[in-house]
Order: structure tokens, then sequence, then C-alpha cells
């Protein structure tokens, strides 16, 4: 969604945080006693799609494919130039990345004009396909919604005919948001539905079949918000107005994501012809992602790198783990050999050979400094030698998929029988995936 959406629904969102869910923002049902909201003007965007088209008839397509028009026969007169303007968007609730300025504007066409917009399946993250319409923005700086837009969720198009041309774009009833959207385990996010006129008691245009769009305003209709559900890990409070929701991560969650869900019923203003495609429900879907907490803490030769990025996998010899100590220039990678790993374990390292179930191995790269393992073949010796120290396995969570632990490590390197040592230890805690 758009960034001044995206900022008012954050300010309202840290404004909900700070009320008990018990206690919950309720905004007066009653219509709105102005007519709508003055949005400024969207500016131009990358180049515009021209084309003359005359009496006979034509159509035209936006450049990215999303808006078509198509001009009937007879709708000018004479040889018109016709042009799709792609413009940021102020458009409340705008679906997709833009809006689009239609030309030439404040012409009246003596037929309809269909405007059909292609939408994506990733627009419906935070809303529902039930509940898209087309919007325009008139010479007032107020965005109309056209309740009689027409839906085709097996094409993925809203479908609207105009006798005028604006600034045009497709925007969503309702959305559900989450803030944060990303949550560590044990904490939380405040789910709340929004719309973008008060409640279900809207007036809506007779003739026109138009409604004002305003500020995007908490919902408040108990009635017909219903059947909150979690899929996939956590819990769910829902406030009595059934417009929020809480949603808890557990405790030791592994990275991962899970999906809320809410049913909104009677959505179309009362009394309003059905328009065609709609099914009087929207199932509205919001995920939130858990964020496992992975951490890896190194230090080399005495030097502390406290933020690594890591990330831990599953084979068929057991785990491995990779990070970038410092940066990705300096790799470091160990590989842990173990069809099932414990807690309270601790796994030394040796040196490959088939077979060493419950031992580890592990390198450092490092540019021109070359590499650096954990064993070393003295030149004077038969057997190789492997680090002392050895992988310390703490914590052992959720069917093994995230492990906490250390290491100690002494790393070598041997050019032309010279042997030199550093030093390396770590502190990890990993939610695993499959390599």
């Amino acid at each position: 969604m758009r960034y001044l959406r995206f900022i008012s629904l954050l300010a309202l969102s840290s404004l909900l945080a700070c009320q008990k869910l018990a206690d919950p923002v309720t905004p007066p049902v009653s219509p709105p006693t102005e007519p709508g909201v003055v949005y400024e003007k969207g500016k131009p965007v990358g180049p515009a799609v021209q084309k003359t088209i005359g009496p006979e008839g034509g159509s035209l397509t936006s450049g990215d494919g999303t808006l078509s028009l198509r001009i009937p026969a007879g709708a000018v007169a004479s040889a018109t130039t016709f042009s799709v303007q792609p413009i940021t968007a102020t458009l409340p609730g705008l679906v997709g990345e833009q809006a689009y300025r239609l030309l030439p504007e404040g012409q009246t066409f003596a037929r309809p004009v269909e405007l059909q917009y292609h939408y994506q399946q990733q627009d419906l993250e935070s809303t529902a396909a039930q509940l898209l319409f087309m919007a325009y923005q008139g010479h007032d700086g107020i965005w109309k919604a056209l309740m009689d837009t027409e839906l085709d969720e097996a094409t993925r198009t809203l479908t609207i005919t105009t006798t005028h041309f604006s600034d045009w774009g497709a925007f969503a009833r309702f959305e559900l948001e989450a803030q944060p959207e990303v949550v560590l385990p044990g904490a939380s996010s405040n789910l709340t539905l929004t719309g973008y006129f008060t409640g279900w008691n809207v007036p809506v245009d007779e003739l026109s079949g138009e409604v004002a769009l305003t500020q995007p305003t908490v919902l408040a209709d108990p009635q017909n918000i219903k059947n909150w559900k979690v899929s996939g890990v956590g819990s769910l409070q829902v406030a009595a107005s059934q417009s929020q929701a809480t949603y808890t991560a557990p405790g030791h969650a592994a990275t991962s994501s899970t999906l809320v869900s809410v049913e909104v019923y009677n959505f179309l203003p009362p009394k309003y012809r059905p328009r065609k495609g709609a099914a009087g429900k929207a199932v509205m879907l919001k995920t939130i992602q858990i964020d496992g907490g992975n951490l890896f803490e190194a230090t080399l030769d005495g030097q502390v790198y406290p933020n690594c990025t890591a990330a831990g996998f599953i084979d068929g010899l057991g785990i491995v783990i990779s990070a970038a100590i410092g940066d990705a220039n300096r790799p470091f990678w160990l590989r842990i050999r173990s069809q099932k790993i414990r807690a309270s374990t601790t796994i030394p390292y040796k040196y490959y050979a088939t077979g060493l179930d419950g031992t580890a191995e592990a390198s450092l790269s490092e540019g021109l400094n070359g590499s650096w393992v954990s064993y070393v073949d003295p030149c004077d010796a038969q057997e190789v030698l492997d680090s002392p120290g050895g992988v310390r396995i703490d914590s052992v969570e959720l069917d093994g998929r995230t492990v906490s632990g250390s290491l100690t490590l002494t790393l070598y390197n041997k050019e032309d029988c010279e042997i030199s040592k550093r030093q390396f230890s770590a502190k990890f805690k990993l939610t695993l995936t499959d390599g």
C-alpha cells in the first residue's frame, strides 16, 4: 500500500497500541457529516500511453498492462487523442502501485467508455477481492468509489463504465492491518479492521452509485464482523467490537509465518443493489511473520562480531551452520555430523572420515589470507591434528528445529610446513531449515 496510507495507519495503530483490548477505540456508526476528504492530486510518473481513436471506436491499455480502456463506436464524434498516464497515488486504500490519469479530462462521451482494472494476487494482502472497487478523483479533490464495479475473481478484473475521464484507480473497501507485521517469540501484534467510509451506514448517490472516501476509520459493527481465526501457531484475543484483535506468538516459536483471518458481511451499503460478482461475504487474510531470533555472535582473535548474519540447515548428515563474520568476505562454515542433536552435549572436532557420527568440522575463509580449518596435517606426523574444544549444544527445541549453544575452536593454516593458528569462538541460536 502506498506511503500516505501507511503513515496514516501507522499513526492510528500506534494510538491503538496504547489502549487496553477490553476498551477498544470505537468511532461513531452514523454517516459522516462531510461528503468526503480532499486529497492532493497525483503527479505523473513514467511515460504516458497515447492513441488517436475516432468515431469507429477502439481500445488502449496502460504501459504496465493494468488498466485497459474500451472506447465504443459513437463515443466521440471525431478523431480524439486518448492517453493513460501513471501517477503517484493519493487514493486511500489503493490497490497496486499507482493510479492513472485518463485524458481527455473534462470531455463527456456520447456513449460510456469501459475501464477494466487487472489486479494481482499480491494486491489482496490485507484485504479480499470481494472488497475491491474502482474509484475516481473529482475536480473537488475527493475520491469517490463506485459501488456497481463489476468483479470477476476468475480473471482478477474490476470493470466499470464512465462518460468522463479523471484520475482513476482501484481501492479496497476494508483492510486488515497488523502492527507490527513481524514479531519475536512471545510478542504480540495488534490487528485492526479499517475502512474509508464510516461503518456500514453510508450515504450512496442513488443515481451514480458513488460513495465519497474519508480518512481511514476503525470499523464498528460487531454483527457483521465474525470468525477471527489463526491458521498456524499462536493465539488470538478478539475485542468486543470485533474490529480489533491481538495475536500472540508462542514463547519458543521458530522462524515461520502464521495467517490470521476474519470474515466481514453485508459490506455493501443497505438497500443498494448487489454488484455483479458480489458474494456478500469477504474473508480477509493477514500474514504475520515470526522472527525466531537467529543469533550468531563470534569472536575472532579477540575481536567481537556481535551481529553476524547466520543460517542453519538440516541435511542427510546432520546440521550445517553458515555465518558471515563481519561481512560476506569472511564466511564461516560448521558441519555437525549427527543424526540426532541432543541438548547438554559437547561435540568434538574431527577431520572428516566415513561414519564419524557425533563429530564436527569447521572452516573460515578470509580472502587473501586463505582458508582456515579445524584440523591440520603436520609435515612430520602421520595423523591429522584436530582442534581442541568443541561445539556445546545447550538446548534443542521444536522437534530439533531450534538449536542454541556455543563453540570454541582453533583454526589452522599450513604453508610449507609452517602452521599458523587463530582462536575462534561463538554463541548461537538458530532456527534450522531443510537444506
